[in-house]
């Protein structure tokens, strides 16, 4: 056959077709076998794709999901935190997954950011159904009282008279009216007390401050602190506030037995010493679990306080700020958390010794979650609490969850925004410099967090972007 014709050209195709067919048939075999040895892929296996191997047709659908779900969203994140000020840390975590920061290990000034850990702390230890409880004591005669009428403080922070409530810039929802103390006396047919009403708060310590405290914030802010506070300290119709918050708790007491018709025939007075036997009545505070709406969404300071010391009293049987903080502490540790990454000297966070880094307050709301008494305790953006004027103009109003932090050189935000009925994008960023809490300077940033935020929807899902195999 002559090389070059027809039919030597022909035999080496026909050669070369051969030897082609024979080796895609081999690898179609090699494949096939390998296609029927994998399992089909279902929705638990896309679920933990990251626990298989690195060569996986598992990772796949994954891998990119979270290349087109991450991918604008950490760009945007990255811009906002160039535009962060050097004193100043930002974590913004998906299910707990870290997808973008800025000196998350920075310890800052968190002001009022130092209640989640409070917060937290309280729901671990006391737990969310605890009740704080006031004491009712007096001997009867009839409808007398023969006595004194004793309150004993039981470390309720959130008793308030009708009209108090009026008073204040964010309205408690969850409180201890002031008037059951006049209705649990009525329901015992009680008309007159021959003695005085008598205050007794030695469930904590005598410490009304935090020691370093500025004097423009004593008595303003916070304080003075004691286990038995009636409106924050202050008597209604008194412009000014007594340094010793039981007697301004009996002075209020009394003054609305008398509105009421109980005649009080001593005066108000502080004592130390709990009546034997059992209380005449008790009054009882809301559950925590509702406490934590009002310490997190009003940023209530004097709450954060006493909760702080009521931790305290429970682990290390001393109501002292000190041993709270020690409690804090020590359950960071049991979290597993890096407790070295906090300085804390209160429990509002009105203390300028008070340092946290965003990691570690990143953990504890993750440790918490969104959906648990602590994050669902947030300001809602736009609607509630210290967040109701803040984002109302923005795609944030209504969804982003938040807990606000504000003194001179520091502003805090912390929180969470769901994005399903069980996910959600957890957040932190504190700000530390000399205009930092100017609306001028935060409010720009606060607003392009929270557009940012807010735009992510945890889709697509592995699930859309790989097809089932049957």
């Amino acid at each position: 056959m002559k090389a070059g014709s027809p039919r030597a050209v022909a035999s080496v195709l026909g050669s070369v077709a051969l030897v082609g067919s024979a080796i895609l048939g081999a690898a179609w075999l090699s494949v096939r076998s390998v296609a029927l040895s994998v399992e089909p892929i279902t929705d638990t296996d896309l679920e933990i794709a990251g626990d298989a191997p690195v060569i996986s047709a598992r990772r796949v659908p994954t891998v990119l999901s979270d290349e087109v779900r991450f991918d604008s969203f950490t760009r945007k994140l990255d811009a906002l935190g160039e535009k962060l000020p050097s004193s100043s840390c930002m974590t913004i975590d998906v299910n707990s997954r870290r997808i973008a920061s800025k000196d998350p290990a920075l310890m800052l000034l968190p002001a009022s950011n130092m209640k989640i850990l409070v917060a937290a702390t309280a729901l671990e230890v006391l737990g969310a159904d605890y009740r704080f409880t006031t004491k009712i004591f007096g001997a009867t005669d009839g409808s007398s009282i023969t006595g004194d009428l004793v309150i004993v403080g039981g470390g309720d922070p959130g008793i308030a008279s009708a009209d108090y409530l009026t008073t204040q810039r964010f309205p408690s929802r969850h409180f201890t009216p002031a008037e059951e103390f006049v209705t649990a006396l009525k329901d015992v047919g009680i008309t007159t007390i021959l003695g005085g009403v008598v205050g007794v708060e030695d469930r904590y310590d005598s410490e009304r401050f935090a020691p370093d405290l500025g004097l423009g914030i004593r008595g303003t802010e916070v304080g003075p602190l004691g286990a038995l506070m009636i409106n924050d300290g202050a008597v209604s119709g008194d412009p000014l506030k007594p340094d010793q918050p039981a007697l301004a708790a009996v002075r209020q007491i009394s003054n609305m037995l008398v509105s009421s018709g109980i005649s009080v025939a001593g005066g108000p007075r502080v004592e130390s010493v709990v009546p034997d036997g059992e209380p005449l009545a008790t009054v009882e505070s809301p559950p925590l679990s509702e406490i934590l709406r009002d310490l997190l969404a009003n940023s209530d300071n004097n709450t954060a306080e006493l909760l702080l010391k009521e931790v305290g009293l429970a682990k290390k049987n001393s109501g002292s700020r000190e041993a709270g903080i020690a409690v804090v502490q020590e359950l960071l540790g049991q979290w597993g958390f890096d407790s070295s990454q906090l300085t804390m000297k209160d429990g509002a966070g009105l203390e300028r010794g008070s340092l946290i880094s965003c990691d570690l307050l990143s953990a504890v709301l993750n440790k918490v979650g969104a959906f648990g008494e602590v994050g669902q305790g947030l300001a809602i953006a736009g609607q509630t609490g210290t967040l109701a004027d803040v984002f109302g103009d923005s795609n944030a109003a209504g969804k982003l969850l938040g807990k606000t932090g504000t003194l001179s050189g520091a502003k805090a935000l912390a929180g969470f925004v769901p994005y399903s009925d069980s996910e959600a994008v957890s957040y932190v960023l504190i700000l530390n410099g000399p205009s930092v809490a100017n609306q001028s300077y935060y409010r720009p940033l606060w607003n392009e967090l929270g557009e940012t935020l807010v735009e992510y929807t945890g889709r697509p899902t592995p699930l859309e972007i790989a097809p089932f195999f049957e």
